[in-house]
């Protein structure tokens, strides 16, 4: 690290909270492969992210797209998904251990519609209200703006009140993080893996001295 930043911001999907289960109840529910979904879900998640639709309008749009018959209730396979999805232990660990360390806690994400309101109040971990942490939210819905696009991140630093390395970004897309390095952030590229970001976790208290 070359510098002791003064916000951290989290990603939310993949680094937060694992959306991985949710994925894979949707596909159950549509009859279709996590793959396929994916792929429908990747190719259309821009007039999600950027508030154009509404998340159940999302999820009907993605249902159709793979042929989803009378499965096409946006609402349900939204319950359905946002059901499965779970905040990350470890993660969660270390924002509240930056957060006990001094350190000003961000969110940015690429999310829908109404989400932060309605579903973040709900994810609890260990007692502790996950996004209750984080001092700052930037949502792509809300400032129409997505990631790895710059204007997002000019949003970020506007609201933070500051620019550069005294900003460290983790997040799970490399696409995110060489736009992060491109504004001279520091950045922290999570992994996931078989072992839900606990070694990722582990990298980052070192380089946070913790």
């Amino acid at each position: 690290m070359e510098r002791k930043p003064h916000w951290v911001v989290f990603d939310v999907g993949g680094v937060l909270l694992d959306i991985r289960p949710g994925l894979e109840a949707a596909s159950k529910y549509l009859n279709t492969s996590e793959e396929k979904l994916l792929e429908v879900f990747n190719e259309n998640h821009k007039i999600g992210d950027l508030g154009e639709v509404t998340p159940e309008e999302f999820w009907e749009m993605v249902s159709k797209k793979l042929g989803g018959g009378d499965k096409t209730n946006g609402k349900e396979i939204l319950r359905i998904y946002l059901s499965k999805c779970i905040p990350l232990e470890y993660t969660v660990d270390l924002a509240q251990r930056l957060k006990n360390d001094g350190y000003k806690l961000a969110v940015c994400t690429n999310t829908w519609k109404g989400i932060s309101k309605t579903f973040w109040p709900t994810v609890v971990k260990n007692g502790i209200l996950v996004f209750s942490i984080f001092e700052k939210v930037i949502e792509s819905c809300e400032v129409n703006a997505i990631k790895p696009e710059i204007p997002i991140y000019t949003i970020v630093q506007e609201r933070l009140g500051t620019t550069g390395s005294d900003i460290f970004l983790i997040d799970d897309s490399l696409e995110n993080i060489r736009t992060a390095i491109s504004i001279g952030w520091q950045t922290f590229h999570f992994r996931l893996s078989d072992d839900d970001g606990r070694m990722s976790c582990k990298k980052l208290i070192r380089m946070f001295g913790m």
